[in-house]
């Protein structure tokens, strides 16, 4: 989804942690994998029916875009993919392409992505869009942030604020929900349909259809965001450019070799 509107502060996290810290996180990791009850442990939260088959190579082609936006998407998007079993194969229009492709990059339109494996592998419609690339003035930082984010939708992962282990209440969905509306409205949707859309996409998904851990505040699935708690403090998300430690393991866990 876009992230319009919203404010993007760089937080530093696990990322840059000295070594011995990430060894400590990926032991308390696997600890929360061998003691999480009878469900399946991932970070973030994905979907089981929107995911990829292990080995896949997955055909991204660009439908339009100039040279230095493509580059860009080559350098930061294999980030996911770093110890698990997929890989992308990048073809820059489609007289390159196989005839079927997965991921189908515009950089027109808005920001944002069809979830996972969506089916239709063999139209020209984008099922990723990355319009914000388009800002001159756009920080790196930002456009890294923005390219990991919706590829990791295309991966089949959600939004964090979807996980049912998610601690902060219905408030902060309600404010996504608000800013849902006029973005719908705006590609089309009639004001009711474009309503139950928006409270259909941000509502807590169900424990059978995912796999999922804690809620994780520094994958790169959360949406920066301000709000208040039931102690009347202030909570404030920060957006993240760099997948956090959890993001990287649970696509090992989950799309490993």
């Amino acid at each position: 989804m876009t992230l319009s509107g919203s404010k993007f502060k760089h937080l530093p996290h696990s990322n840059n942690s000295p070594l011995v810290g990430q060894r400590v996180l990926r032991c308390l990791f696997w600890v929360a994998f061998y003691f999480t009850t009878s469900a399946q442990v991932f970070s973030a939260v994905l979907v089981k029916q929107k995911m990829w088959p292990k080995n896949s190579t997955l055909n991204v082609v660009f439908i339009d875009g100039n040279i230095e936006q493509k580059q860009k998407v080559r350098q930061i998007a294999p980030l996911w993919l770093n110890n698990s079993s997929l890989k992308f194969q990048f073809f820059d229009n489609f007289a390159t392409a196989p005839k079927q492709t997965h991921i189908r990059v515009s950089f027109s339109s808005y920001t944002g992505s069809t979830l996972g494996n969506h089916g239709d592998l063999s139209s020209q419609t984008p099922t990723l869009l990355l319009a914000e690339l388009n800002q001159t003035d756009l920080p790196e930082i930002y456009a890294n942030r923005l390219i990991l984010h919706e590829f990791g939708h295309a991966l089949g992962l959600e939004h964090e604020y979807r996980n049912p282990d998610w601690p902060f209440g219905q408030a902060p969905i309600n404010q996504q929900i608000e800013h849902c509306l006029p973005r719908l409205e705006s590609l089309g949707y009639a004001t009711m349909e474009a309503k139950h859309k928006c409270q259909e996409i941000n509502a807590p998904l169900n424990e059978n259809n995912i796999y999922k851990t804690i809620y994780d505040e520094f994958s790169i699935m959360n949406y920066p965001q301000t709000f208040t708690l039931a102690d009347q403090s202030q909570k404030h998300i920060l957006a993240v450019s760099k997948l956090s430690i959890l993001d990287k393991l649970a696509i090992e866990r989950w799309y490993g070799k």
